[in-house]
């Protein structure tokens, strides 16, 4: 094995857990710690967020330009470190309105002197050229133009103490490392009391070992916490590159000794890269489904043997839960504010078609699973195209992150889903519109997301006979104009009902093709269908339960096509079906029409039109949402009854109206592009009623046509008779 495969392997990792395993003689048993005295800097980048939201607007290039800066700036930053001997423990990201790998956490090498004065002494000369680096940072790199006039600087935060790198995991020879202690929750609160980019702060312990060397200023409001302005000239120390001095000391023998141990932090899809020296190629823009999961565990537990195993356990569990679907844990952050996994489905070199399925399922197992060890948790899910690749492209030390608008998104989600009352899994309606053959969702709610001109749809995906239960009863309501039927009634309807298949069952349906215009007969498949383990969620096809509802429907309609092919006075009748979104109102109707469709498909119906429209939350601000898709069929229907283009020409006719309301007209039923929002029409009081009289006339038109035909027919009977 060359050097070059050597120092890209270990470029995956930080120099500490390299050493860590090079002294260790065997292999730990996960968990293990590694602990020691040292400092702790926190760097977050300033200015990332607003580059996020400018670049998100760009397309699918966004994710490759915000990588391809993030890459120029963190280069810059890791060479700056490097010089004075920090370790880059780990790339870490904010979780506000997006998330982003735009931080990172440092640590310097401790010393291996054993006398308590010299390792007190080492300590205080190491913090020195800590903040002396993070000076140097400040003075290069603040307010530095990258992109588009876009100005990047960045945020400081040290802290000092006892610091303790944990391993867990271990499932399917995948680990993962992370540090806790007193000093990071010291370097978080100092960099959270900086207004922008350029302050240095440190903690009161950092405070009380160096204030002989620099010139602080106390943060107002603050107590405890400093601003670094300035070096004492006299007091400058060398730098010394600790971290690339232990990377460069593991001898070709010593890493062959604990490769297999590195390489079970090394995600796969890079591994073939890298064996090459080629891992700048793994980047890509892949369509991923991207889960955060925020984990109710105190990483400060790790300071017992018990909090460590509790951590394992909980780490474990969710490494099964997402392994057993074939996802990818690609990073374990912590923070002040609790732990975060990031969980990708659909990176190489196990990317599938259903990855949102798998997404969901994971997510179920993984909810079910932690509960039975009293863990909470929360978890966000969204789908759509990212950035997957390299971070830190050159230099000592780099990761394989993700970035993308669909990765800010399931970030937001995990949010929602932590505040009280919010279900514990949300999804996009990417996410559930390509599990629906699968797995049910629910619509949740509709929010506004920064960076999107849009509200987003978010979705419950249901799990079991318990999720159901949240969902209310459907009421019927029947309204004729007949006298003696004019009677509102309310039934309270059976629980809507899904059926969850078993592993392995059988299942014969039925798919309902097109209706053959040339033998106007319906076209029916029925076929086996084996059902995987991975589709124990899959609910029938088949509306299950609710048979009474479906026969009181189906007998009122079959009373009005008999009126209606018997040629008597047919009366206008609605049926309305109310209910809380999801509960399965349309589907119900949707199976009851079917049967009336092949029920009168043989018959002399080819004047029966029959027509299904369904509110849609994501347009619910536009004009006639509700009566959009009905009004377009019956303007088509008309159209060709009259054997002329549904057109605006046609609208001209009917509405006799000027230009402007025709276009009105075009959009609403959508032959036209623009959208029109429901305040700009209330506004416009003659508008509406222009709306109404051409809504009137076009039903008028169309049941005299319907009409008309009625009776050719009959006639047409008449002469055969």
């Amino acid at each position: 094995m060359s050097n070059r495969h050597r120092t890209n392997l270990m470029g995956f990792l930080p120099a500490l857990v390299v050493q860590y395993y090079a002294q260790v003689e065997q292999p730990s048993v996960l968990p293990s710690k590694q602990s020691f005295k040292s400092v702790v800097m926190f760097a977050d980048i300033s200015g990332f967020t607003n580059l996020t939201e400018t670049l998100s607007k760009v397309g699918n290039e966004g994710p490759e330009l915000t990588a391809f800066v993030i890459n120029r700036y963190m280069e810059l930053l890791v060479k700056s470190i490097s010089k004075s001997g920090g370790d880059i423990l780990k790339f870490a990201g904010g979780i506000n309105y997006y998330y982003h790998i735009d931080a990172m956490i440092v640590v310097w090498p401790p010393s291996n002197k054993t006398d308590i004065v010299e390792v007190h002494e080492e300590l205080r000369t190491v913090c020195r050229m800590a903040l002396q680096n993070a000076l140097d940072i400040q003075n290069k790199l603040n307010d530095t133009c990258m992109l588009y006039n876009l100005k990047l600087s960045v945020k400081i935060g040290f802290g000092v103490g006892d610091i303790n790198i944990i391993y867990v995991g271990g499932v399917f020879g995948r680990s993962e490392y992370l540090a806790t202690g007193e000093p990071l929750v010291q370097a978080f609160s100092s960099e959270h009391c900086a207004e922008k980019g350029g302050q240095t702060i440190v903690s009161q312990e950092v405070f009380n070992l160096v204030k002989d060397f620099f010139i602080f200023e106390e943060v107002v409001g603050k107590q405890g916490f400093y601003f670094v302005k300035k070096l004492i000239a006299q007091f400058k120390v060398r730098m010394k590159a600790e971290a690339l001095m232990i990377k460069n000391s593991i001898s070709l023998q010593q890493f062959e000794k604990i490769k297999q141990q590195i390489q079970m932090f090394v995600p796969a899809a890079l591994k073939p890269y890298i064996e090459i020296g080629q891992e700048k190629w793994g980047s890509e823009l892949r369509r991923v489904s991207t889960m955060f999961i925020s984990l109710g565990i105190d990483l400060s537990d790790a300071r017992t043997d018990h909090g460590l195993q509790r951590i394992q356990n909980v780490i474990k569990t969710v490494q099964r839960s997402v392994y057993m679907y074939e996802g990818s844990l690609n990073k374990l952050l912590m923070d002040d504010k609790g732990s975060t996994l990031i969980v990708v489905f659909g990176l190489p070199p196990v990317s599938h078609q259903n990855d949102s399925v798998r997404a969901i399922q994971s997510s179920f197992l993984m909810e079910q699973e932690l509960r039975k060890i009293k863990c909470k948790c929360a978890i966000g899910i969204s789908t759509g195209v990212a950035f997957c690749g390299v971070i830190g492209t050159s230099g000592s030390r780099r990761e394989y992150s993700i970035l993308g608008d669909c990765v800010n998104l399931a970030a937001r989600l995990m949010q929602m889903a932590m505040q009280p009352l919010s279900p514990t899994i949300l999804i996009d309606e990417i996410t559930a519109q390509d599990a629906q053959q699968k797995i049910h969702s629910i619509f949740w709610s509709e929010k506004k997301v920064k960076g999107k001109e849009d509200s987003v749809q978010i979705y419950e995906p249901l799990h079991n006979f318990d999720d159901f239960r949240k969902v209310k009863d459907i009421t019927i309501r029947k309204v004729s104009d007949d006298a003696q039927e004019d009677d509102i009634y309310n039934e309270q309807l059976e629980q809507s009902k899904f059926k969850q298949l078993a592993s392995n069952a059988f299942k014969k349906f039925s798919v309902f093709g097109s209706i053959d215009s040339k033998k106007s007969q319906l076209s029916t498949k029925s076929m086996p269908v084996q059902l995987t383990k991975e589709q124990r969620h899959v609910s029938d096809n088949l509306l299950i339960g609710c048979d009474d509802e479906q026969k009181k429907l189906i007998q009122f309609i079959n009373r009005f096509l008999q009126e209606f092919n018997n040629s008597k006075l047919v009366q206008q009748r609605i049926i309305i079906v109310s209910g809380t979104y999801g509960i399965g109102k349309s589907f119900l109707i949707k199976t009851v029409l079917r049967k009336i469709e092949m029920k009168f498909v043989n018959r002399k119906t080819d004047n029966l039109d029959i027509m299904i429209s369904q509110l849609n939350p994501a347009s619910k601000t536009k004009y006639l949402n509700s009566a959009r898709i009905l009004l377009r069929n019956i303007f088509l229907s008309l159209a060709q009854k009259l054997n002329k283009m549904p057109n605006k020409d046609l609208i001209s006719q009917i509405s006799n109206g000027d230009q402007s309301m025709i276009n009105t007209i075009s959009e609403i039923l959508s032959l036209g592009l623009n959208e029109i929002d429901l305040p700009s029409l209330k506004d416009e009081v003659q508008k509406i009623e222009d709306l109404k009289q051409f809504v009137d006339s076009m039903l008028t038109l169309y049941l005299n046509q319907q009409k008309d035909q009625q009776l050719n027919a009959r006639q047409i009977g008449d002469r055969r008779i």
